[in-house]
């Protein structure tokens, strides 16, 4: 530990707190990369083009009328959600992509005789019952209120598919990018200690969990980053 700290030392001139700053540094670096690669390349409309198109697959197979094919089921969720435009849809971030998500399964909901392979894709876990009960339509005064109950039980149950895929979506995209972020603030520490010790062994081996901690503390010092650069605005 100690060659690492020196070899930091000597590009800190012996300052701990430069040290820390580095260490920082080195992190915010790293977010600073991982967002130009996304502003350049479309890196979040295909993971989420890929991601969408395999959740719907689980489903069409399954809960979907016969004959439906999930690329007339997912063209219909972007032109519901977005006018059927692909990129804008993919491109947005994960609140935003369900957002539209939920405002097309409202529409579909609206008019489930047009949407039927949409809306059972969207819904899916709901009884068969419920869904057969709410396309058929309230059909007189006494099959109102089953009618009514099956469409909010649908409702319900859609809400709660798009909470989760929300969850799910989210937590994927960043997991990723914290991994990414820490391969990247490690490569950067890695750089700093070899170009300081001349390739010494056990600064580059030490460099390993420094570079990790530095990785996963990125997000957060980018945002405290972002603060400080707000409050000096102020």
């Amino acid at each position: 530990m100690k060659d690492l700290i020196a070899a930091f030392e000597q590009l800190s001139s012996g300052s701990l707190a430069t040290f820390l700053f580095l260490l920082a540094a080195a992190g915010t670096i790293s977010m600073a990369v991982i967002q130009i690669v996304k502003e350049l390349i479309p890196v979040r409309r295909s993971y989420q083009r890929n991601w969408l198109t395999k959740w719907l697959a689980a489903r069409v197979g399954v809960v979907a009328p016969p004959g439906a094919a999930l690329a007339a089921v997912r063209s219909e969720l972007i032109e519901l959600a977005t006018g059927g435009d692909d990129r804008a849809f993919f491109e947005l971030p994960a609140e935003q992509v369900v957002a539209q998500m939920n405002a097309a399964a409202q529409i579909a909901m609206d008019y489930p005789r047009r949407h039927t392979a949409l809306l059972s894709v969207l819904s899916a876990g709901v009884s068969a019952d419920d869904l057969a009960t709410f396309l058929a339509g309230p059909t007189g005064p006494e099959a109102q209120p089953r009618y009514t109950d099956a469409r909010n039980r649908i409702g319900h149950r859609l809400q709660r598919n798009l909470d989760g895929l929300l969850i799910a979506l989210g937590n994927d995209w960043r997991w990723w990018m914290q991994i990414i972020a820490i391969a990247l603030t490690l490569l950067i520490v890695e750089i700093a200690v070899v170009l300081s010790t001349n390739w010494s062994l056990a600064a580059i081996l030490w460099a390993v969990p420094v570079g990790i901690i530095g990785g996963y503390l990125a997000p957060i010092t980018r945002d405290l980053v972002a603060a400080l650069q707000n409050l000096r605005r102020k």
